[in-house]
Formats: C-alpha cells, sequence, structure tokens
C-alpha cells in the first residue's frame, strides 16, 4: 500500500489568520488534494469560544467535507462537525487497509461529529451503500465513541442480489450467497454487543434459505459457547443436503429435502447450533431427523468444529443402499427396511459413536 504527501501548505493570513491549508498527495495511486481553513493561530489558547473550521478532501478515491466549529484546539474539546462523504468505488478506499476486497458499489454518507479527539462520537449517522439493482443498504444511527465503538446504537436496512462481500467476508467466495436481506439493530452496552429486532434472509446459489429472527448477543473472539447463551432464531430450508456445504469441506451424502430450525449464536470468529432440529428427506426412501447441538464451529475453519453432541434418528427403505452411501457394506436382503437410532459426540473428524439401536424389518415390512 502506498500513501505520499507531495505538498503541504499553511499560511495564517497576513499572521492574524485565519490559517489556511493547502495539500495534495498520491493514495494508492490516485492523486488527491486536502483544502481547510482554521482559526488564527492567536486564538489557539481560547478554551471558551467555539471556532469555525473547515477541511475539504477531494480525489478519485473520495470526496469528503468536515465544517463546523471547535472550542479548544490545542487539547481537542468541544468539537461540533458535520461530515459528509462520497466514495464512488468503496473497495478502492477499503484495500488500502485490506487486500482482495469484491466490488462493494458506491457509498454516500453524513454525520455529526462531536465530543473530545479522546472520545470522539458520531451522531446523526447516515451511511448508503448501493451498486446498481445489486445492492441498497442503509445505515442510521450514533456511536458514542468511535475508536472503541462503546455506546453503538445502529439501525441497518437494506437488500442485495448479489452480496458479494457478505458472501466473501463469511465463506471466502463472492458466489457463495445469491440474495440478502437484512433489517435489524446493533447495541453496545457496556462492552456488550446485541443484535435486537433482526429480520434477515439469506439465500444461495445451492438452493439453501435460511431465515434469522429476534435478539442475540454478539460474543467476543475465542468465547466458549454453551446452551445459557443468547442466540437468534434460525429456520431453514434446502432442496437436498449438497446445499448445506457452504465451506464444501467435503462431499455430503445427497439425501433429500432438507427443514429445520435451531438457536444461532455468533461470536466474533465462531458460530454455534443450539436446539439443532433438522428433518431430511422426509417423504423419501431415507429420512434423517439431526437433534441436538454443534457447540462450537469456527467461521474460516470447518473441520476444527467441536462440542457436537446430536442424537440420530434414520428410517429407510432399503439399509443396504443407506450403507452403501456411507461406504459400508452390511450382509442382508438389499431391499429390508430399517431404523438406526445413535448418538453423535466429539470433534471435527474424531466423531464417537454412542449406543446405537439398530432395528431391521423384511423386505414386506
Amino acid at each position: 500500500h502506498r500513501f505520499a504527501l507531495n505538498e503541504l501548505d499553511f499560511d495564517d493570513v497576513n499572521d492574524r489568520g485565519p490559517v489556511h491549508l493547502q495539500a495534495s498527495g498520491i493514495l494508492e495511486g490516485r492523486d488527491f488534494e486536502l483544502t481547510g481553513t482554521f482559526p488564527p493561530l492567536e486564538q489557539a489558547l481560547d478554551q471558551e469560544t467555539p471556532k469555525p473550521v473547515v477541511i475539504a478532501m477531494t480525489g478519485a478515491h473520495m470526496q469528503a467535507r468536515l465544517y463546523g466549529t471547535i472550542t479548544d484546539p490545542l487539547n481537542g474539546r468541544g468539537m461540533d462537525f458535520n461530515v459528509n462523504l462520497n466514495i464512488p468505488e468503496a473497495h478502492e478506499l477499503l484495500e488500502v487497509f485490506w487486500d482482495g476486497i469484491p466490488a462493494v458499489g458506491a457509498v454516500q454518507g453524513s454525520a455529526r461529529l462531536q465530543g473530545d479527539y479522546a472520545v470522539p462520537r458520531l451522531a446523526d449517522i447516515d451511511i448508503h451503500m448501493h451498486r446498481g439493482e445489486e445492492v441498497d443498504l442503509t445505515v442510521t444511527g450514533s456511536v458514542d465513541n468511535i475508536f472503541t465503538g462503546e455506546g453503538a446504537d445502529l439501525h441497518m436496512v437494506g437488500q442485495s442480489s448479489h452480496p458479494q462481500v457478505a458472501s466473501w467476508m463469511l465463506f471466502g467466495t463472492v458466489s457463495a450467497i445469491s440474495a440478502l436481506s437484512i433489517d435489524g439493530h446493533l447495541q453496545e452496552q457496556q462492552g456488550v454487543y446485541r443484535v435486537r429486532d433482526l429480520n434477515a434472509e439469506v439465500k444461495t446459489s445451492d438452493g439453501l434459505e435460511m431465515k434469522a429472527s429476534g435478539d442475540g448477543q454478539l460474543y467476543p473472539a475465542r468465547h466458549r459457547f454453551s446452551d445459557a447463551d443468547e442466540g437468534i432464531d434460525l429456520d431453514l430450508s434446502a432442496p437436498n443436503t449438497d446445499a448445506l456445504n457452504l465451506y464444501q469441506v467435503e462431499a455430503i451424502p445427497s439425501l433429500g429435502p432438507v427443514t429445520g430450525r435451531a438457536r444461532l449464536i455468533v461470536s466474533r470468529d465462531a458460530i454455534a447450533l443450539y436446539k439443532t432440529d433438522l428433518s431430511i428427506g422426509k417423504g423419501s426412501a431415507t429420512s434423517v431427523r439431526l437433534q441436538g447441538q454443534l457447540g462450537q464451529v469456527p467461521l474460516h475453519d470447518v473441520k476444527a468444529m467441536s462440542d457436537i453432541n446430536l442424537k440420530v434418528d434414520i428410517k429407510t427403505t432399503d439399509l443396504a443402499a443407506l450403507a452403501r452411501i456411507f461406504d459400508f457394506q452390511i450382509d442382508h436382503d438389499q431391499t429390508a427396511p430399517g431404523h438406526v437410532v445413535t448418538h453423535l459426540t466429539g470433534a471435527g473428524s474424531n466423531i464417537n459413536l454412542g449406543q446405537t439401536d439398530i432395528t431391521v424389518g423384511s423386505k414386506d415390512g
């Protein structure tokens, strides 16, 4: 990443102000200009009177303007500024901090910057992101401390028919999610982040549909989930079990349509599914019901999932055919029906099979 300041000029007009700023430079290979107007230097020690300030940045990456007053510029107290921002291609600016970000679209925003240098507050936030008809997202609200996120109270509402960024962040590919809609609040109180009044829907390119609703807490990284944690309600459906393999870890047996629900608990680096109740292949030759929990699923290393505790109930009209799907061979009439009840526990590739009851019927039932 490359940043260069080619020119910087401060001019205190007639040594009595106002002070004018003129600067130019290069950010990621694109030119920008910075202009500003500040109070006279002789007013710098005045800590009582609000003083006008205007700063503007123009360039190919973005256009930004800050204007308003500050009471004590030396100590950074008493800020009251309006901020306007226009970013034609937001991913080009974000690539200053992260590599490989897909196209986000344009961002326009406004807010009021208040408080002090040490604890700056953003009020009246109104940010709109759009990319043609594919993305339309609005964020409004306030944040009491920009540096820490303290006192955040944000409302996010929008939809996307091609949510490349969300897909890239969650699954490492821009094509996993085909549609996204969201309406919810993110709030911070005493170091705890919570999602309130959430209504969201995600559709994938393979036909998986997930609906999330309710309230939940966003836990810090490396949090160990438990059944007592606060989560949101998740309903899902898919035309086939293949659609559940979002991370393409390995082939999942094709067992028919999927419906179910769970309580989704989220941290910054993992998720958990508690009170899970999934039905697979209902009305098909083989039906499966899974009940229990996937207690720890890292977002970027699904193979390392742990705290698995699932009751498995399988009914089939062809036990031998079902066994072959899982690379097992059994000596029995291939058309015999069967009923298997078992319990899975463990982590990752180390799955333990608990007490298992297998009932085999004749081919005539």
